[in-house]
């Protein structure tokens, strides 16, 4: 999957943590819901852990509100 402002044509894996109702969920984008989680730091461990074993790979993480919080 190409990221936008990817200049190299870097085709990358995209992982997003992100809240969902009450729990948060780690999406690989393109794919689907990976698992869901009581708490944000759970996700967010998952994430990096899915991200790292899919290289290239991008992790965002978003707030409750849905700002981008990190990359």
């Amino acid at each position: 999957m190409k990221l936008d402002g990817e200049g190299d044509n870097t085709l990358r894996n995209l992982f997003e943590v992100t809240l969902d109702g009450s729990r948060w969920d780690v999406i690989w984008r393109g794919r689907g819901t990976l698992s869901t989680h009581k708490t944000k730091d759970a996700a967010i461990y998952l994430g990096r852990r899915a991200a790292r074993s899919n290289r290239p790979s991008q992790l965002v993480i978003r707030k409750a509100d849905g700002v981008f919080q990190t990359e």
